[in-house]
């Protein structure tokens, strides 16, 4: 838990001595492990192309470290594991062949080049140069995205406003409903014999 503490309230001097963000607390699970550095690791977790570069708080040299304390008293739920281990595989086989999750991959590598950029020429030309080489890279990538949805590629000096007016697809929200509906297809299953069951001694 972090938060900013005005400096001028410890002096009565007139000077701005600025700001500091200090952590104050820290969130800890009942399971006795903080959610610093390692979050909360989920059953299922989505690749990124964010494979270098750390980000958040944990690439802070002074970030705390992971910490536990006692545990607290709690019955594990019964989750049906079983089922966590099949969606997590057909998530896996989805994903390595979903067009539209591969270049979603390729975009997110585009922003790290960008951001991991430290260089910058002082030549306008080499300037203008890689400015129009990074518009041709992402709408590249953006025809690519139209392809895969079955809509024609605009061409290659087609405007900005044409581009952006493209319709995105969360790739991600479309797969997380595809994992929802693995996870409940068995139990949709069970309910329709369940009522299969009901109707045929009703009917006896």
């Amino acid at each position: 838990v972090q938060n900013i503490v005005d400096l001028n309230r410890f002096s009565r001097s007139r000077n701005d001595y600025g700001r500091l963000k200090t952590t104050i607390a820290q969130f800890f699970r009942i399971n006795g492990g903080s959610n610093q550095h390692k979050g909360v690791i989920p059953d299922i977790i989505y690749p990124t192309a964010d494979f270098s570069a750390e980000h958040g708080e944990r690439s802070l040299e002074n970030a705390l470290p992971w910490d536990e304390i006692k545990p607290a008293r709690f019955v594990p739920a019964q989750a049906p594991i079983d089922r966590f281990e099949t969606a997590k595989r057909e998530h896996e086989n989805r994903i390595q062949s979903d067009k539209l999750f591969q270049l979603l991959l390729d975009e997110q590598r585009l922003v790290y080049e960008i951001n991991d950029k430290k260089i910058t020429s002082l030549q306008e030309a080499k300037r203008k140069a890689e400015r129009e080489q990074l518009t041709s890279a992402r709408k590249t990538l953006q025809n690519e995205f139209r392809i895969a949805q079955g809509l024609e590629p605009l061409a290659e000096d087609s405007n900005d406003e044409e581009f952006e007016d493209t319709e995105p697809v969360d790739v991600i929200l479309n797969e997380s409903a595809r994992i929802l509906e693995d996870l409940l297809s068995p139990v949709q299953t069970t309910a329709a014999s369940m009522e299969n069951k009901s109707v045929r001694d009703n009917s006896l």
